[in-house]
C-alpha cells in the first residue's frame, strides 16, 4: 500500500466505473486501489500512481495482466489506461485479435447492474419450500441460500441476493445468484417472485427456454 502522504494519489476516482450502452467491463477505485471486472468477474486488483499529462491524467497501473481467479495465465495485458473528459480509457492487448479499447464513465450502479437490493422486504417472503406446479420438485429457502431438489433431497446450493430493477414499476423481486459473475440460481435462470409465484425458466441448447414455475408450501 502506498502511504497516504504521496502526491500522486487523487481521491476524485474513488467510485464505480462502467462503459455506456453495453455491459461487459466494470471498474471500482477506492483510493490508488483499482479492481476491473469482466462480466462481475475480477480479473485485475492492482495499485496504481497518477500522472498528469495535460489534458489527461494516465494511471501507471502496477500489475497489468487481465487473468481469471484460478486460470494459469492471462488473457490480455493493459497496455495504457488515462482519465480525461471525465471518461477513463483501457487500451488492452490480445495475443491474437491485438489491441482493444474501452472508455468507462462514472456509474450509481452495483455489480449486479441497475437494481436496489431488498433483502430485508423479500427474503422472509421466500423463506421455506416452494414446490413446482407440474412436477415433483421443490425450493427450498433457508436464509440467503436456496437449495434444489426432489421430494426431501435437496441440493445445488446456491447464495442468493434480491433485487428490484429501477426501470420497472410493480412488484417483481428478481431472485439472482450473489456471485454476480454467475447468472444462475441452483441451475436455473431468470428467477423472480410476482404475485405469491416464482418463475424461472432452464435453458435449453438450439431451443426454446422451459417455463417454470413454484407455489410455496404451507408448513
Amino acid at each position: 500500500m502506498l502511504e497516504k502522504k504521496d502526491e500522486n494519489i487523487f481521491h476524485d476516482l474513488d467510485g464505480a466505473w462502467e462503459p455506456k450502452g453495453y455491459i461487459g467491463p466494470r471498474v471500482e477505485i477506492k483510493g490508488n486501489e483499482l479492481v476491473r471486472f469482466w462480466m462481475g468477474a475480477p480479473v485485475l486488483k492492482t495499485e496504481f500512481t497518477e500522472e498528469k499529462q495535460g489534458e489527461k491524467t494516465v494511471l501507471h497501473l502496477k500489475k497489468t495482466a487481465l487473468c481469471y481467479e484460478g486460470a494459469s495465465s492471462s488473457y490480455a495485458m493493459v497496455k495504457e489506461c488515462y482519465v480525461q473528459d471525465g471518461g477513463m480509457t483501457f487500451v488492452d492487448d490480445f495475443p491474437i485479435t491485438g489491441e482493444s479499447t474501452d472508455t468507462l464513465y462514472p456509474t450509481p450502479n452495483s455489480r449486479y447492474g441497475n437494481v436496489t437490493i431488498v433483502d430485508e422486504q423479500a427474503l422472509p417472503l421466500l423463506q421455506g419450500t416452494w414446490k413446482q406446479t407440474d412436477y415433483d420438485a421443490n425450493l427450498r429457502f433457508f436464509g440467503n441460500v436456496a437449495s434444489f431438489g426432489y421430494g426431501g433431497s435437496f441440493r445445488n446450493k446456491t447464495k442468493i441476493v434480491t433485487v428490484k430493477n429501477n426501470w420497472e414499476n410493480g412488484d417483481r423481486i428478481y431472485v439472482i445468484n450473489e456471485n454476480p459473475a454467475k447468472s444462475d440460481v441452483c441451475q436455473f435462470e431468470g428467477m423472480y417472485l410476482e404475485a405469491g409465484v416464482l418463475h424461472a425458466y432452464i435453458p435449453v441448447c438450439d431451443a426454446s427456454p422451459v417455463m417454470i414455475s413454484f407455489l410455496k408450501v404451507e408448513e
